[in-house]
């Protein structure tokens, strides 16, 4: 179980050293800077895509009326 949990955890750290060698975007907000990846769409076209950035706050308590 222990070696699955291992070779599991490098295999996500290998993904992600694989991911930051591409070209980034950036974009500065008031509140901070948000870092993209530059894509390519199947028509050869390039566009920036952020990924993970939050948008709006969860419907909980008085959110939810």
């Amino acid at each position: 179980m222990k070696i699955r949990l291992l070779i599991s955890a490098l295999m996500l750290a290998l993904l992600n050293f694989a991911n930051a060698g591409g070209p980034r975007c950036v974009a500065k907000f008031d509140y901070g800077i948000g870092v993209g990846l530059l894509k390519e769409t199947f028509t050869n076209r390039l566009y920036c895509a952020y990924l993970g950035i939050p948008y709006a706050q969860p419907p909980l308590g008085e959110l939810r009326t």
